[in-house]
């Protein structure tokens, strides 16, 4: 089932036009900027209903550009049901710029960094969430690969953790890339996500199925997003 979801994604994307960044990969922080006076908003669910186990939660992103190097960012997670733990609204930003390397030009090398402070909307106080990331591009191929580390607090991971973060985006079309995301470790991110991301003007669609690092398998699921940049 939810590979069709995907299937459908990709098939639905050959007439569209026009390409928007995304401002996550799915849930890794993307190392695309929302520009300047632009804003970007996103909705995110997680559903399953198999197994035995069933849940349906939501994350809502909302960007603005502040310069072309810089955007603010906020976040509610969590929510949904059965009442999340873990749900916590967010503040902070997100800064990501080119590295001037001539000799690495052709894999269009960029760093990125990042902070959110969060607020437990669970009576679980305050904690903070940071990030680092680089990214190059395969010239051929056109695939950008990313690779960080993330330091996170309980409020949304659910425990004090530092991990290493990784994603690919590959093109397929103009409008259409398959693309993965990996959060090491065993806590309430740690999982594996491919998917498929598809851009129509100026919204995006992404499908992806969860993959946790947790053993049992009760937290796996679909994930669908629906964003747009005005």
């Amino acid at each position: 089932m939810p590979w069709r979801f995907l299937c459908w994604g990709l098939l639905a994307a050959l007439s569209s036009r026009a390409v928007w960044a995304q401002q996550t990969i799915i849930n890794v922080p993307s190392l695309d900027q929302t520009p300047r006076g632009k804003q970007f908003a996103l909705h995110e669910s997680q559903l399953r209903r198999w197994d035995g186990a069933a849940y349906w939660y939501t994350t809502n992103f909302y960007t603005r550009g502040i310069t072309e190097h810089l955007e603010f960012a906020s976040t509610v997670y969590n929510l949904g049901a059965p009442a999340n733990r873990y749900a916590a609204a967010s503040v902070g930003y997100k800064a990501a710029f080119p590295i001037d390397a001539p000799r690495l030009s052709h894999l269009k090398p960029q760093v990125g960094f990042g902070q959110m402070v969060h607020w437990s909307l669970r009576g679980r106080g305050v904690g903070v969430w940071s990030y680092g990331q680089g990214a190059i591009t395969l010239p051929r191929s056109r695939t950008r690969l990313m690779a960080g580390i993330s330091h996170g607090t309980p409020q949304v991971f659910g425990k004090r953790s530092a991990h290493f973060i990784g994603s690919w985006e590959q093109p397929l079309t103009h409008h259409v890339s398959f693309l993965g995301e990996w959060w090491a470790g065993r806590h309430e991110f740690g999982d594996f996500v491919p998917g498929v991301n598809v851009h129509l003007g100026s919204w995006v669609l992404v499908g992806g199925y969860k993959l946790s690092n947790k053993p049992g398998r009760a937290t796996d699921g679909i994930i669908l997003e629906v964003g747009r940049k005005w």
